[in-house]
């Protein structure tokens, strides 16, 4: 991609590529600490023949070298570079979904919430799976404390490194707030 920097793209096509295909633009888990596009390119292609849709995997950057807002807005100039370049990549820019697991189910919602404020292209959908929406999860800050969080594949010491890694000098008052952390999004 152009742009200030080059942000990594899979692009994984269906097997039938003979018309305008709706999109996923899938963003890797790992709590936006860790982890890569290529780490779940198999999903990916399966995906795209599943659902014969084209699925394009960003490589944002990851705290806490690089915090907040930076994974989010590398991900928006790919939602945007996907939008502009649909007709070349034969994508439907009406039906472009944003999808995440983990840390990016989570940088899902923030992106989608993102892209309704600035109107600057439409969402189709957005798809969470296993999503970290909220810094408070598995703290004393959390609405409501489900034993169970943070007990399967990622504890809550390692919930907590994350979102403070990715916070970086982000202030708690700050109106940015909702989109670092989606479940304290007023609306």
């Amino acid at each position: 991609m152009d742009g200030e920097g080059t942000i990594r793209v899979l692009l994984h096509r269906p097997p039938s590529d003979d018309a305008l295909k709706p999109a996923i633009l899938y963003l890797h888990g790992g709590g936006m600490v860790t982890g890569s596009p290529e780490l779940m390119a198999g999903s990916h292609l399966k995906l795209a023949s599943d659902l014969d849709a084209v699925v394009a995997a960003p490589g944002h950057r990851l705290a806490p070298e690089f915090p907040s807002p930076s994974g989010r807005e590398d991900c928006y100039s790919v939602l945007k570079w996907l939008h502009a370049n649909a007709a070349e990549l034969k994508v439907n820019p009406n039906r472009i979904t944003v999808m995440g697991d983990s840390g990016a189910g989570g940088l899902a919602a923030a992106l989608a919430l993102l892209a309704r404020d600035r109107k600057e292209m439409p969402l189709c959908a957005q798809i969470l799976l296993y999503p970290m929406p909220g810094m408070r999860t598995g703290t004393e800050e959390a609405p409501f404390d489900d034993p169970l969080t943070g007990e399967f594949v990622v504890n809550r010491p390692l919930t907590a490194f994350s979102w403070n890694a990715v916070k970086g000098s982000l202030n708690r008052n700050s109106d940015q707030m909702g989109y670092f952390s989606p479940a304290l999004a007023e609306d």
